[in-house]
């Protein structure tokens, strides 16, 4: 019987780095053998490093090589390598600034040669002058838009002229519905025609007197897209608004404020209109799902035609065919749609909601860079006031990519193709291994010059300590020394206080004793003294007495 071997180990710090690399591709049953030579198996994610997959076991917290055969771990592989091929391209995206989108837009009019990104990646103004320059091809086919906006106006004044007529055919239980549904479109479309002869005017009256035309020019078109485009079932709602009404209601009720203010300031002359304007297109957000229900049903009705023989159609039915084959068109707005999902991808926040305050930021990329940007270079075309109309009218998503868009490379530089397979062109799986192994090395050396920091500082520390003993040692020893000084001293010092006194015992005994002698003798010489003067005194005396005697004899 074969011998197991446990399944070789990395550190649990390796293995989280890993995790921290890496995707993690989807779960599998995995196998290994424990450190106790037990085979497991374990459902979960493993990790790829260094041509072995890694799976943690979930008791023991220990990380081992799951046991794949080489097939299996090959595929993996080349699955991981494809993901981070995918990341590393993403990493080289970015968005544009205003100076580089007016510096693309030069490019297309020949006010620069080329367009080179920090990366190295170099777009010909050839490029940019075929997506933005209007050709006779885009000036051709801008007329397309008036021929539309004509038939939406015929296709509502022949709905008008059914409802009157005798012979309409609707039943009178949805008459009024009708009715409500050509009223709105001819709302509608009276709105977006009004708008299209005052900017018309506003165009004329300026090319004439030579002042700009920068912001007529992006209107004209814009309107004339709702005029051609013009259909009330643009409302019909679909199972994903009813799903995410919520969130879309909240970005509507955003966007439609933003643009209330938005419109009111910066409309110098008719302020009232717009803001009524503004009134009446929100009403209809509101009630145009209603409305575009009852207008689907009637447009199918009153297309009542006779499909056993065309040849039979007179004019008014082939026009009026066609002018609801426009309206069916004009249901979904695709590059006005497109373009919205591009706006929102762009501006939204990190949460991925448009808020009143992005709507103010796409409001002003518009109405103030872009227009900036091709108000600036309208002198180089060849009809500066035309083809700047027919700039605005073809301007889609595709083109807007071009201005927002820096992406430093293509696809070609990180993925090859050989026939029919595609594959990588660099094994990035390798790449990471490295910085992860490089990772790991750098940990370990950190670890091991900390441990030999710990090692010397302990060494030190107890070197220190030695030290300090010795010096403790040192200073009791002189302690004691000193005490043994003070106790000598203090001896010597009571000795010699004896001794003192002692002395001072002998001095003042002996003192005593002279002194005693000599007042013995003092008053030995004053009795003496006294003596020898009581005689003196005495002679002195008698002498005296003698003298007065003879004195007294001489006088007798």
């Amino acid at each position: 019987m074969a011998q197991v071997v446990p399944s070789e180990q990395i550190s649990a710090d390796k293995y989280l780095e890993i995790q921290a690399d890496q995707c993690p591709l989807p779960p599998r049953a995995f196998k290994y053998v424990n450190s106790n030579n037990e085979q497991c198996q374990t459902v979960c994610c493993g990790y790829y490093c260094d041509e072995k997959f890694w799976v943690q076991d979930g008791d023991s917290g220990k990380v081992y090589a799951a046991n794949l055969s080489g097939k299996s771990i090959e595929s993996y592989k080349n699955r991981l390598n494809w993901m981070r091929t995918v990341d590393e391209y993403l990493s080289k995206f970015r968005l544009t600034n205003s100076t580089e989108v007016f510096t693309r837009l030069s490019s297309a009019v020949n006010r620069a040669d080329s367009i080179t990104s920090f990366g190295g990646s170099t777009r010909t103004a050839q490029e940019y002058r075929e997506k933005f320059k209007p050709l006779w091809k885009h000036r051709i086919t801008f007329w397309n838009v008036v021929i539309r906006g004509m038939l939406n106006a015929y296709f509502i004044v022949y709905n008008f002229y059914l409802l009157f007529s005798d012979d309409h055919g609707i039943p009178s239980d949805f008459y009024a519905f009708v009715f409500l549904v050509n009223t709105v479109e001819a709302l509608l479309w009276s709105i977006a025609l009004i708008r299209t002869i005052y900017n018309v005017y506003s165009l004329t009256t300026r090319v004439c007197t030579g002042d700009t035309t920068h912001f007529q020019c992006k209107n004209i078109p814009e309107i004339l897209i709702d005029l051609a485009s013009l259909s009330v079932m643009r409302w019909l709602p679909n199972g994903e608004t009813v799903i995410r009404f919520k969130k879309y209601g909240k970005e509507w009720f955003y966007e439609k404020r933003a643009n209330f203010k938005f419109e009111t300031d910066n409309a110098h002359t008719f302020k009232v209109l717009v803001a009524i304007r503004w009134i009446i297109l929100t009403v209809l957000d509101v009630i145009g799902p209603f409305v575009a229900v009852f207008s689907l049903l009637f447009k199918m009705a009153q297309l009542n035609f006779r499909f056993e023989s065309f040849t039979t159609w007179n004019y008014y039915e082939i026009l009026g065919y066609f002018a609801f084959v426009n309206q069916v068109a004009g249901i979904r707005n695709i590059k006005r749609i497109e373009i919205d999902t591009l706006e929102h991808f762009i501006f939204s926040g990190s949460d991925a909601r448009i808020q009143e305050e992005e709507v103010a930021l796409m409001n002003a990329w518009w109405n103030w860079t872009l227009v900036s940007c091709v108000a600036n270079i309208s002198d180089g075309f060849r009809f500066p006031v035309y083809d700047s109309i027919v700039f605005w009218y073809n301007i889609n998503v595709e083109r807007i990519e071009l201005l927002f868009k820096k992406h430093d490379c293509e696809g070609s530089a990180f993925v090859k193709k050989l026939g029919t397979e595609m594959k990588t062109k660099q094994d990035l799986n390798k790449t990471h291994d490295e910085m992860i192994n490089l990772n790991q090395q750098q940990l370990l050396n950190a670890i091991e010059t900390e441990s030999f920091d710990v090692v010397v500082t302990s060494n030190t520390n107890t070197s220190a300590a030695q030290e300090e003993e010795e010096e403790a040692e040192v200073v009791v020893e002189e302690e004691a020394g000193d005490d043994g000084n003070a106790g000598d001293e203090q001896q010597n010092v009571e000795l010699n206080a004896i001794e003192t006194e002692s002395f001072d015992v002998v001095v003042t005994s002996n003192t005593n004793t002279s002194v005693a002698q000599e007042e013995e003798e003092e008053e030995e010489e004053e009795a003496e003294e006294e003596e020898a003067g009581d005689d003196g005194n005495a002679g002195d005396e008698q002498q005296n007495v003698d003298d007065e005697q003879a004195r007294n004899k001489k006088t007798e």
